[in-house]
C-alpha cells in the first residue's frame, strides 16, 4: 500500500488513532454537507454521496439526533468501522498488529529477568548481579 492509496480516515488513524480518525472521517462528511457541526455537537443534515469510505457510513449510520463525536465514536458500530481501518493499516505493514504490541514489550521485559534466573541457578552469575535485572 502506498501513502497515495490511504483514504483520509486511514491516514487520520495513523496519525492519533481511532479519535483522529474519528474527526476526520467527520471533517470529511461535513465538508460533502452530510453532517453539520455546532457547539461541539453533530448532526445529519443529508444522505451521503454514494462511494464514501466505510467509515463515514458506520458513522453516519449511528448518527441519530445531535451527537457528541466521542460518543458516536463509542457506538459498537463505529468501533468496529475503526477496528477494520486498523485491521486494513496492519496488513498493509504501516501498523504493528496487536499480538506483536503486547508480546514484544512483555519478552523485552522478562527474558532478560529469566535468563539471570537460570545463571544465577548455574552458579555462573552472583546473586548480587540481579539487582539491575
Amino acid at each position: 500500500m502506498h501513502t497515495d492509496d490511504l483514504t483520509p480516515a486511514e491516514a487520520g488513524w495513523l496519525r492519533g488513532g481511532n479519535w483522529a480518525a474519528t474527526q476526520t472521517a467527520l471533517a470529511t462528511m461535513h465538508r460533502r454537507g452530510a453532517v453539520r457541526a455546532s457547539r461541539g455537537m453533530v448532526e445529519r443534515v443529508a444522505l451521503p454521496r454514494a462511494g464514501t469510505e466505510p467509515l463515514e457510513r458506520a458513522l453516519y449510520g449511528v448518527l441519530y439526533g445531535t451527537v457528541g463525536p466521542r460518543e458516536l465514536m463509542n457506538k459498537p458500530r463505529s468501533r468496529a468501522a475503526l477496528r477494520d481501518v486498523r485491521r486494513k493499516l496492519s496488513k498493509a505493514g504501516l501498523v504493528r498488529s496487536p499480538w506483536r504490541r503486547v508480546v514484544v514489550p512483555a519478552a523485552l521485559i522478562t527474558l532478560p529477568a529469566l535468563l539471570f534466573v537460570r545463571l544465577a541457578a548455574l552458579g555462573v552469575a552472583p546473586d548480587w548481579a540481579g539487582a539491575p535485572v
